[in-house]
């Protein structure tokens, strides 16, 4: 497995694929259609990945899983493995790249209700109850670095 930035239109266009395929498989059964919609069109919007810093896997050619975060705000934005990946231990290792890029310190995200076990793995609490805005149900959570 390789794990690398991603950075090219191509390279996006491609995690955004990912996410849509897993979203839809695995997130989409707990939302409405306006949560669909929502997420879909956050996620389509021009520019998306663009914003972010972006980690993608890559077992052989294929793009296994991306993780998407906002450095300043520590923030992650985007984090899904492609279901033929689960459970091989890629989603940790996008963490981990994230956490060494990142250094010491707290890291956030809203867990879709599919991903609070996976978040709760990796070390996150949840710091409100689940909440829902424009259909989109999280539940936010936190990460704090052991020292």
């Amino acid at each position: 497995m390789e794990i690398r930035p991603l950075a090219k239109d191509e390279e996006y266009s491609e995690a955004t694929s990912l996410v849509m395929e897993t979203f839809c498989e695995f997130v989409a059964p707990y939302y409405s259609q306006k949560g669909i919609k929502s997420f879909t069109e956050y996620v389509s919007a021009d520019g998306f990945f663009a914003r972010f810093t972006v980690l993608g896997a890559y077992e052989g050619d294929s793009l296994a899983g991306v993780l998407a975060f906002d450095p300043a705000k520590r923030f992650i934005v985007s984090f899904f493995v492609r279901g033929k990946y689960h459970r091989l231990g890629i989603g940790k290792a996008l963490f981990n790249k994230m956490k060494e890029i990142l250094g010491d310190g707290d890291f956030r995200v809203n867990a879709s209700p599919y991903a609070v076990g996976i978040y709760e793995k990796l070390g996150f609490k949840a710091t409100y109850d689940q909440t829902e805005e424009d259909g989109i149900l999280y539940t936010p959570m936190k990460y704090t670095m052991q020292k």
